[in-house]
């Protein structure tokens, strides 16, 4: 008999005076219970409590998966003998397991938001203390790092050029970007209702305020963003090749259908897809990309704290979102878009120009810097520039010693368990096709499929590249071009198409696969998977124009990156 009681707790075993979320996951049993000194310890002690989570939360990655666990493995070794026991005492074996399973699952999620530390406890002493070893050796400076807010601008416009290749043709080069100043980092429901916004304007090529730019044909990519993680977040529209002369047409597109928008009202089902999807990747844990999750949540935590902020508010996010919930029906997002965009007149746009000769410019101006500082040296100033780069080179090129390497931070194999976490696998058959099939203690159900893709050629890996970017935004059999990103909205939180490559030990090895994955919430898993196949089998390539506009939206995507990938 614990604190948990899960037996007592569960489905058909509740007592309603101790229990009041009777046939629930919900509510205590022995702090409710006829112990009156059990509740008074609990809602008057917060040394119990703070005991008993550091205890569940302790419990959570031990023995309650264990007891998960089991309940699978038990399972699959009683399922050989669930014919004669159905014709015994007429049960059915498959949903007793569902029942047990969801309940145990539903059970521990409830009690997670009742006890559980996320990334569990720690010794706060040991780590204070580590911390202190690392700074005690500095003098303490007072300083002030207030950040001060950037006031209010009247409407400013800049062109900027930026460098272009002596080949290459300027025409529909052009980038233009309007911005404006959101609220501050503590206005946390406008920016989640800006967010959505974005989405509901230019989420997908049919995105009312997308579709109106490309049908103009005034660029060939547009978008509303929203930047936040910053003290004053904002948000702008980006229009990607264009030209210059073309700014007043956008700006007067962007206004003219903004108006129409708000005059005839947002669409309510639109609205709310974008809202379930974008609060679907609030409460995602597991999208941080190739960032643990501790470590991605506790980057989240400097989007409020380094303004002063309370660092709890970076990983929070159920608060905003159920208040912006409530209003999805009201005319908030309406009111939004004129704060925004309609009757604001503090915006900063500017306008990149493309230029064949800017690079050269830039190269000629640096040179003639370089030899007027140069001619201005002494003798005296070169020989102690040379001394100082054959010393800082002296240096780079002089191994640490024993006594600095020491002060390294470094993992030793004895911290390291020798043995790798248990990964608890079932191995079926569904049409002809092995499934692996991973327990995980999640409100989420995720789901990978790879196709072998080993016979394309390399003039067709290309295509391959193509078909990730293009699925899901293509109609299908079942749902025209403008419904589907809506469905998907609607069903999943994450959809991803990408190629896989598995390099193998050596060319005879190397496997390429299309894979497909998919992450929803538990209930949804039957309609994620049909969409997924929907998907996959009966997607129409006949849109040529669609495919027109997202291949040229890529390539603008590509070009924009090469930077960042260090190809100048």
């Amino acid at each position: 008999y614990s604190l948990v009681d899960w037996n007592n707790a569960s489905p058909g075993h509740n007592d309603e005076t101790d229990c009041p979320q009777s046939f629930t996951f919900e509510d205590f049993m022995i702090i409710n219970s006829s112990n009156p000194w059990m509740k008074k310890l609990y809602e008057t002690k917060p040394e119990f409590v703070r005991a008993l989570r550091i205890r569940y939360t302790e419990y959570r990655s031990t023995i309650i998966p264990h007891m998960l666990e089991l309940v699978e493995e038990q399972a699959a070794y009683l399922s050989a003998v669930q014919v004669p026991n159905y014709e015994l005492w007429g049960k059915n074996f498959t949903s007793g397991v569902n029942r047990l399973r969801n309940f145990l699952r539903g059970r521990a999620a409830w009690l997670d938001g009742q006890w559980l530390i996320e990334d569990g406890s720690v010794d706060l002493d040991a780590v204070l203390s580590k911390i202190d070893s690392f700074l005690s050796p500095f003098d303490r400076l007072e300083a002030d790092f207030t950040i001060p807010m950037q006031k209010p601008i009247k409407q400013v416009t800049e062109e900027v050029p930026f460098e272009i290749g002596t080949d290459e043709a300027p025409e529909g080069r052009a980038i233009i970007a309007s911005a404006t100043v959101l609220g501050t980092f503590e206005t946390r429901e406008r920016c989640y209702a800006a967010s959505v916004l974005a989405d509901y304007l230019t989420g997908d090529n049919d995105a009312p305020l997308k579709r109106a730019i490309i049908d103009r044909e005034l660029a060939q990519d547009f978008s509303v963003e929203m930047e936040d993680g910053v003290q004053q977040p904002i948000i702008l529209w980006q229009a990607m090749n264009t030209d210059a002369d073309k700014r007043e047409a956008l700006e007067a597109t962007v206004r003219e259908t903004l108006e129409n928008i708000v005059s005839e009202g947002l669409d309510r089902e639109r609205l709310s897809a974008c809202y379930r999807s974008f609060a679907f990747h609030m409460r995602d844990k597991e999208s941080a990309g190739w960032l643990p999750r501790s470590l991605a949540e506790g980057l989240s935590l400097l989007d409020t704290w380094l303004y002063e902020g309370d660092p709890i508010d970076g990983v929070t996010v159920d608060e905003p979102l159920k208040a912006l919930e409530a209003k999805l029906d009201s005319e908030y997002f309406e009111q939004l878009i004129r704060e925004l965009f309609l009757d604001n007149t503090h915006t900063a746009t500017v306008v990149l120009v493309p230029s064949r000769t800017l690079g050269e410019e830039k190269r000629a101006r640096e040179d003639a810097r370089v030899k007027a500082e140069g001619a201005a040296w002494t003798e005296a100033d070169r020989a102690r520039i040379q001394a100082q780069a054959k010393s800082l080179a002296d240096w780079q090129q002089t191994p640490d010693s024993e006594e600095a390497l020491k002060t390294i931070p470094m993992l030793k194999l004895s911290d390291l368990n020798d043995k790798p976490e248990p990964l608890f696998t079932e191995r079926t058959k569904r049409n002809g096709v092995t499934v692996l099939r991973h327990t995980v203690d999640t409100d989420l159900a995720m789901f990978k499929v790879h196709f072998a893709a080993d016979d394309l050629s390399l003039d067709e890996l290309p295509a391959l590249s193509v078909l990730c970017n293009v699925l899901g935004s293509l109609a299908t059999k079942r749902h025209s071009r403008a419904a589907l990103p809506l469905a998907v909205k609607n069903t999943v939180g994450r959809l991803d198409f990408s190629p896989t490559v598995l390099p193998g030990s050596d060319a005879d090895h190397c496997r390429v696969l299309f894979s497909a994955s998919v992450a929803c919430l538990r209930e949804q898993t039957e309609k994620a998977a049909a969409l997924l196949c929907e998907l996959l089998n009966e997607t129409l390539f006949a849109d040529a124009d669609l495919l027109k506009e997202m291949v040229q939206q890529m390539s603008v995507g590509a070009k924009m990156s090469l930077p960042s990938e260090g190809v100048g």
